[in-house]
């Protein structure tokens, strides 16, 4: 049966309006965002200068205020400029998409000096610009300020980006900025790059770095690979994870030799780009047709790596048969290989379960207990058909706890020898390994002192 109190749309038209504006009213009282909300709601019946009239006030007054917002009083905030973005967007731009393009910049404009009045950890606060400035894209779609104008007011918040809100404003406004405007832009960001270039030390320049990014957007958008690699600094060149970058659009733009060339003199001498370099050098090969290199340097990586997208795409262009017995290789040259961390999580997530506890069941002495992010999820999957080794793992991991005299872990540590007991009695024959009454008896002789962690263990059971 439905309780007649529960709330819906319905039963509460049935109160009447006068009710129903009176626990409004009350309510707004308290909430101040509520009490702006109807403002706005009342404003709506007078049109969208109205409307835009309270969406001012309000923005003035945020930047107006100086005074520091308290973490608790983010999420206030936030909803309060998030009301002024929804009302711009929803109410105002559909009517007016002009004074909605006026007062969704201005709303922008407060990006900084918010920012600046809190520690935005958790991004609350520049999460709403940057909804705004996707919101500023699609007024902007529908013809809102001339290409050149928009050109100028893009260009001069690009250069004011300290806090990244802007980073997607080029992607956003693009479209609307037709050959007028991109020219524009393109015109004033290359006389910036110029001006910051010149003024800079050996030191690369922030606003140089910035003007290149700009450039780079731009080439982008108009699908200009040349003027893409024309917009880096030569040093990038020599950069892996940039000559990455470089070669995936020469690829796809039919150059596949060219974008060769460039990851040639700009080969990973560690782990730094490295798997940006190699994705792009095989997406070059498959690109020329060299199947055989391009599987060469797949299970060059996946070996280096154990990056399992490596071994998953050498298989699926394998004949039937063939790819189970590289599989069956591949996974045999994991079990050896020389990180048994590593190895472990590979198999486990592959999944090879019978693999992974032949390796605990054969390299247990090598397990950092510390690894407690491998060695806990790992021993949860191998517990149902593997006990022993999940037994192995979770005994690394109370060892490590108490060599450590880890006590913030104690309580996982308990938690790891009810478990164990629990298992125990599955296993018939534990080989070479400890019976858990001769791990336990260690445990006690060794550890004896740790009140802690023996109280927590007898408490639980």
């Amino acid at each position: 049966m439905v309780s007649s109190t529960k709330l819906t749309a319905e039963k509460l038209a049935k109160l009447g309006a006068h009710a129903l504006a009176n626990v409004l009213v009350k309510e707004a009282g308290r909430d101040k965002t509520l009490k702006r909300q109807l403002t706005i709601m009342l404003a709506a019946s007078d049109g969208p200068e109205a409307v835009a009239k309270e969406v001012r006030k309000r923005i003035n007054t945020i930047a107006r205020s100086g005074s520091f917002v308290d973490f608790h009083k983010i999420p206030t905030l936030r909803r309060d400029l998030e009301l002024q973005r929804s009302v711009i967007v929803d109410q105002i731009a559909p009517k007016d998409p002009q004074l909605a393009m006026e007062l969704i910049w201005r709303l922008l404009d407060l990006s900084d000096l918010c920012l600046e009045r809190c520690v935005d950890s958790n991004g609350m606060i520049a999460d709403v610009f940057r909804d705004a400035v996707e919101s500023l894209g699609e007024i902007a779609a529908e013809g809102a300020a001339a290409p050149e104008t928009l050109a100028d007011a893009i260009y001069d918040r690009l250069r004011r980006n300290d806090y990244g809100i802007y980073d997607e404003l080029l992607t956003a406004t693009y479209p609307a900025l037709g050959e007028a405007g991109v020219k524009k832009l393109k015109e004033r960001v290359t006389a910036w790059h110029e001006e910051a270039s010149q003024n800079t030390s050996n030191t690369r320049d922030s606003d140089v770095i910035a003007a290149e990014i700009c450039l780079q957007e731009l080439a982008d958008a108009e699908g200009d690979v040349d003027a893409y690699i024309g917009a880096h600094d030569e040093k990038a060149f020599n950069n892996p994870v940039f000559a990455a970058r470089i070669a995936n659009r020469l690829t796809a733009a039919g150059r596949a030799k060219e974008a060769l060339s460039y990851l040639k003199n700009a080969v990973p001498e560690r782990d730094f780009g490295l798997l940006e370099w190699n994705d792009a050098q095989i997406a070059a090969l498959l690109a020329m047709g060299n199947e055989g290199a391009a599987q060469e340097r797949r299970w060059q990586m996946f070996q280096r790596t154990l990056d399992d997208r490596y071994l998953r795409d050498y298989l699926k262009v394998l004949p039937d048969f063939d790819d189970v017995e590289a599989e069956n290789k591949a996974l045999t040259w994991v079990e050896t290989s020389e990180d048994a961390h590593h190895a472990l999580a590979f198999l486990t997530y592959w999944p090879a379960l019978d693999r992974a506890s032949r390796l605990v069941l054969n390299r247990i002495s090598e397990m950092d207990g510390n690894a407690y992010y491998i060695l806990s999820p790992v021993a949860e999957n191998l517990e149902g058909k593997y006990p022993l080794s999940a037994v192995l793992l979770r005994r690394a991991l109370i060892e490590a706890t108490l060599n450590g005299a880890k006590s913030t872990r104690y309580r996982h540590g308990a938690r790891h020898m009810l478990e164990i007991e629990s298992l125990d009695r599955q296993i018939t024959d534990y080989g070479d390994h400890e019976t858990h009454d001769a791990f336990v008896s260690r445990l006690k002789d060794k550890h004896a002192r740790k009140r802690g962690f023996w109280g927590l263990f007898d408490s639980t059971k």
